[in-house]
């Protein structure tokens, strides 16, 4: 009877009094065989003797080889079913090809996710990437799903090593992720990726006489990086009906900004800038909170009570970006099951 290993456990088998040993495969790794039984082929007790010791057969070569399990056929032989372990319960040895999966951030940047466990069990773990709504990396599993959050703005937070801590700590279904590895390139570890910041610049014009001159320009730097910061380059403009400066977020998540109508100073930089960044509530919030407005040297000088027309500068403009990396969201593969010949009498 043909088993497969997944990770360090077989599928269960019924059990027979004439059971006498297993043939094992040139690619076994040298480990002891323990047993789990059953009365119903779903839940699994270690099996230990009325010594109180765990019932194992010694498996003292690696390569090709059979073993007998002496007595220990009728060991297993009171139940319905069992199963065969590699190792001991406190130290279970898996067996087969341990799973992998590279991601590329960019030119000789990687990270190779190795599970950590041999067999096909490993490309069960699928491993997804996004670019957190804050300066923090994160990590967290649903079912099977392993998804990094990598860190904004700040490189040093996205190394394999911490990547690795996270998910060692994780809970991913059945699957025991606590000897889960992540590596890091010569080129990643030397330049860790960060998302890109949106930046909007925008030229206040007033008419002199019949012509639209430049009143300067008002810069828009997204607080953090990633895609949700693009909003910079698409803000909405207008004059308030009251003397005083009002920042909003419509329906469509886009900023929008209304001029104090009479009052100059109401419409600074940094009087825009602090209206912005006390905004709470909008979909935009992990974006403006830290966002920054700077005016150059003629609109600080003399900030402007309404304007005529406002125009997004194509020149130092940024588009907000997400950090790139491929795939975004891929299966660790590679993993291969060894598989064992179950002998009976």
């Amino acid at each position: 009877m043909k088993l497969q290993f997944r990770g360090a456990l077989t599928q269960g088998f019924p059990t027979k009094a004439g059971i006498l040993g297993v043939i094992l495969p040139t690619t076994w790794a040298k480990a002891n065989i323990t047993f789990q039984v059953s009365q119903d082929n779903v839940t699994f007790h270690d099996l230990f003797s009325d010594s109180g010791t765990e019932v194992s057969a010694t498996v003292s070569a690696t390569g090709a080889h059979a073993v007998t399990f002496d007595s220990k056929g009728e060991s297993v032989a009171p139940f319905q079913y069992a199963r065969i372990r590699s190792g001991v319960s406190a130290t279970p040895v898996s067996q087969g090809t341990e799973a992998q999966k590279v991601f590329t951030f960019g030119e000789n940047k990687t990270l190779t996710f190795k599970s950590g466990l041999k067999g096909t069990i490993g490309n069960e773990i699928r491993v997804s990437f996004e670019t957190n709504t804050e300066d923090t990396l994160a990590v967290d599993a649903s079912g099977k799903v392993i998804t990094v959050k990598l860190a904004s703005d700040t490189s040093t937070k996205n190394s394999a090593s911490a990547i690795e801590t996270l998910v060692q700590g994780l809970t991913v279904a059945d699957i025991d992720v606590t000897a889960f590895t992540v590596a890091e390139s010569a080129g990643y570890e030397g330049a860790r990726p960060t998302a890109v910041k949106g930046v909007g610049i925008y030229d206040i014009k007033v008419l002199d006489g019949e012509d639209l001159v430049s009143a300067g320009t008002l810069t828009f730097t997204a607080g953090i990086g990633g895609k949700g910061g693009d909003f910079v380059r698409d803000i909405v403009w207008g004059v308030n009906d009251e003397d005083a400066l009002a920042v909003s977020v419509n329906d469509s998540n886009q900023l929008v900004i209304q001029f104090a109508k009479t009052t100059a100073s109401n419409n600074t930089a940094l009087a825009i800038q602090t209206a912005i960044q006390a905004l709470t509530g909008t979909a935009l919030d992990a974006y403006t909170g830290a966002l920054t407005v700077a005016g150059d040297a003629t609109y600080n000088a003399t900030p402007v009570a309404s304007f005529d027309s406002v125009g997004l500068v194509t020149e130092g403009t940024v588009e907000a970006l997400d950090i790139a990396v491929d795939p975004i969201s891929a299966n660790l593969t590679g993993g291969v099951d060894l598989e064992i010949e179950l002998c009976y009498k």
